[in-house]
């Protein structure tokens, strides 16, 4: 039974509970699990089964060929010899043996390869390396048949190898002297053991290839396998305390967390105090301080005290459900090279068919002409054993493998080190970014706001009256300036009382507007609010001293927040960030690099100025007081300059950009729109992240152009070989029961190739970036930020 429901209304625990008491219904909770983990696991079970069965298929056939032969050697003149081997009348117990053994190794072993052939053919019109399995083992096998039935209707008394000399060649006979009767024996063999080894060989290559990918996506749902298994549920006002399984757990739960386990869920601490154990989703090994307002992630450890916890994300919403989910979305995803590998891949298959073909007239003309050694094969069999090899041993498995595993690999690798690819062209692209968009706030700043100063010169409504409005207006705000301004409120007024905001509207990038007991509220830009309408059809009016005040705050760096309430402008207020202690050496970095670095923010021009030069970005290169659609443009601008374009950004006017970006960065602490919009997520929250994605992308692919040079060699060096071409002057050909270790030979170094990728470690951690007088804002002590309010004060 499949149950959908609302999560802010309802919650799985309630269900569970209205099934099982009210309906009846058994119910087992169940854990979240990568669907691609659970799809590997599957493919590993069933290759295991059907390479089980094919060995057991195969065991008698190599005993047959290779096995009794050298223990006891047999002789074609012996009548008994004959009987058993093949050179006798009827069918022989060698052909008996190996008709058994490869009917059911070609049509219930092999089943799930003719399957995919077809579907390949019928659906996709793609001629892919199943199609020349599948060929190939249908043509020995049905040639072996054919053999088998034409040697069994012959007239009583002809030995194989002893036939007139008028018989068909055609049916694995040489070419004789003109005589009545040939005495030497010549070798009318089948190749039902060609069909068993092939199949068997195949599967022995992809049980490898499935075993190596489930073990890649087994890395990232191990991150699941950390998360708790019970949480401790504090219900009622008493807060009695109720294990229950996490499964369970439902948003705005109450949970207690004590120390030395794990945290059961996303959520903000409520209460306690504690340091927590973060590395399974950041990747750094130390422990972050955690108080009540800090949000705790699912999956991390509480070291030390107990906290409470009010849970914001059930466990299928969590941090590491989404870590799981966008990985398993990369693998599944198909970059551009991805695309042309498998073109590539179809036409080739489809040119080692005709190749085939080719070989196959060219050896049968040959053997029938006597212008080769057949060893004693007639001209048809002759060349049927090189046209098998060929369809065989020119594998393309190794193209269409080049990039996909090494983007599975990656992408998991990147997921332990806090960098979350959503696809596999985003992986490829990055090293190709010629220049990066940079949002500023909360980008390349903190984000950790706070009120520098408050301009209020009119005391026609209190300090506590202005930062009731101001906290109601923005309390329903996910922007970290609302956040800042909320956060002041509280400080500035004793028991804040925050009203509904009433018909709330958030203009990203400018401001908000709501009604507040039944007062008109508007926050934001002076740009904005004096582009408004406000009671009577009037606009804004904008005294000298407000202007003065605006240039001052800019001046300091300091992002300003007009209030304007009823159509009068009230208070400015100035909200001073810094930027972050890495930025300037990733910019540096980048510089270095030959990549352009720009800065693109709503915020005035004086501010976004003042962090640009710290930063060391050129003033030209700075956008400031942009809407969202400005941003959009600026990326499309560079775009059509021929540059490729990565935005970075965390907030929701950082979306479009994100989307229309060639790659789209989203800092993990960003809103949840930014990060379904982004293409690469950095967890941890840092920018040196964007650096170590690159080097990721930058190794990604060199292992990519690896796997094509292998793959391409490999084919280069062997289809000679299968063609034949060692065989006229050495003797030399690759029998086609051993054709099949070409999925051996081609496909499992190139998974060994990306699995080297597991080796890489990020280059720019620890210490490294972390300047932190580099980059600071010059905002002297002495310098006047607040005026005309004594209800203000510095934060």
């Amino acid at each position: 039974m499949l149950v959908e429901y609302n999560p802010d209304i309802t919650g799985s625990r309630r269900i569970v509970r209205h099934l099982s008491r009210e309906l009846g219904f058994t119910v087992q909770a169940s854990s979240p699990r990568a669907p691609s983990v659970r799809a590997g696991e599957e493919e590993v079970r069933r290759f295991t089964r059907l390479l089980f069965w094919s060995c057991l298929f195969a065991l008698p056939v190599v005993c047959i060929e290779f096995v009794l032969p050298a223990f006891f050697p047999t002789s074609d003149n012996n009548p008994a010899d004959a009987a058993v081997w093949g050179t006798a009348n009827r069918l022989s117990i060698r052909d008996a043996v190996e008709l058994l053994c490869a009917t059911p190794a070609l049509f219930l072993v092999a089943r799930p390869i003719h399957e995919s052939a077809y579907l390949a053919l019928r659906y996709g019109g793609r001629v892919t390396m199943d199609v020349l399995i599948s060929l190939s083992a249908c043509t020995a096998y049905a040639f072996s048949v054919f053999t088998v039935v034409t040697e069994a209707f012959k007239p009583a008394g002809v030995l194989r190898g002893v036939v007139p000399a008028s018989v068909d060649p055609l049916m694995g006979l040489t070419q004789q002297p003109p005589q009545e009767q040939v005495e030497a024996p010549v070798r009318a063999d089948t190749f039902f053991q060609i069909t068993v080894l092939l199949i068997t060989l195949i599967l022995v290559g992809r049980s490898i290839e499935t075993l190596v990918k489930a073990r890649a996506s087994n890395s990232v749902d191990a991150l699941l396998r950390m998360q708790a298994k019970t949480a401790i549920l504090l219900e009622d006002e008493d807060q009695k305390e109720l294990y229950i399984d996490v499964v369970l757990v439902e948003r705005g739960d109450l949970l207690k967390v004590l120390p030395g386990t794990r945290v059961p869920t996303d959520g903000v601490v409520v209460g306690g105090a504690s340091s927590v154990d973060e590395s399974m989703v950041t990747g750094e090994a130390r422990k972050v301080p955690k108080e009540p307002g800090a949000i705790v992630i699912g999956g991390s450890i509480n070291a030390q005290g107990v906290l409470t916890m009010r849970v914001t994300h059930t466990l299928h919403e969590s941090m590491l459900a989404r870590m799981v989910r966008l990985v398993g979305e990369a693998q599944a995803s198909r970059g551009v090279r991805q695309s042309i590998a498998d073109a590539v891949a179809a036409y080739f298959t489809t040119f080692i068919i005709i190749l085939a073909v080719w070989m196959f007239v060219l050896w049968y003309s040959l053997a029938k002409h006597c212008h080769v050694d057949t060893q004693g094969w007639a001209p048809f069999p002759f060349a049927l054993r090189f046209a098998i090899t060929v369809l065989v041993i020119s594998c393309p498995c190794a193209i269409s493998l080049a990039v996909p595993t090494a983007v599975m690999v990656a992408t998991t690798k990147g997921s332990q080190v806090g960098v979350l690819f959503k696809g596999g062209r985003a992986l490829e692209a990055l090293e190709e970014v010629d220049a990066v968009v940079f949002d500023k706030t909360g980008t390349l700043t903190t984000a950790q706001l706070g009120v520098a100063g408050v301009f209020k010169p009119s005391d026609r409504i209190s300090g506590a009256q202005l930062w009731q409005y101001v906290a109601s207006a923005e309390s329903g705000s996910e922007h970290f300036i609302g956040k800042a301004l909320v956060a002041h409120a509280e400080t500035q007024v004793q028991d804040l009382q925050i009203d509904e905001a009433e018909g709330f509207e958030a203009v990203p990038g400018c401001g908000v507007h709501c009604t507040v007991r039944e007062v008109d509220v508007r926050l934001g830009s002076l740009t904005w609010l004096k582009q408004q309408t406000y009671r009577d059809y009037c606009a804004l009016r904008v005294p000298p001293e407000f202007i003065e005040a605006n240039q001052r705050f800019q001046s300091q760096g300091c992002i300003v927040v007009f209030v304007v309430i009823d159509g009068d402008l009230q208070s400015a207020i100035a909200l001073r960030d810094v930027p972050r202690p890495e930025a300037a050496r990733v910019i540096e970095y980048l510089k270095l690099e030959g990549i352009q670095s720009w800065i693109v923010t709503g915020d005035q021009h004086g501010t976004a100025m003042s962090v640009a030069k710290a930063l060391g970005v050129p003033e030209g290169s700075v956008l400031a007081e942009s809407l969202p659609h400005q941003k959009v443009d600026k990326v499309r601008l560079l775009q059509s300059l021929g540059l490729r374009v990565a935005f970075v950004g965390d907030g929701v006017n950082d979306a479009p950009a994100l989307a229309t970006a060639d790659v789209g960065v989203a800092l993990g602490a960003g809103t949840d729109v930014a990060l379904d919009a982004a293409d690469v997520v950095l967890v941890k929250d840092d920018l040196r992240d964007l650096l170590n994605a690159r080097a990721l992308s930058r190794a990604t692919n060199r292992r990519i152009k690896h796997n094509f040079a292998w793959g391409f060699m490999y084919n280069v060096l062997m289809m000679p070989v299968a063609c034949g071409a060692l065989y006229a002057p050495l003797g030399i050909w690759i029998p086609p029961a051993l054709a099949g270790l070409s999925e051996l030979l081609s496909s499992v170094p190139v998974i060994l190739f990306s699995l080297l990728l597991n080796l890489w470690k990020p280059p720019f951690n620890g210490d490294w970036g972390l300047q932190q007088n580099h980059v600071a804002i010059d905002v002297s002590e002495s310098t006047p930020l607040l005026h005309g309010s004594s209800t203000s004060k510095q934060h």
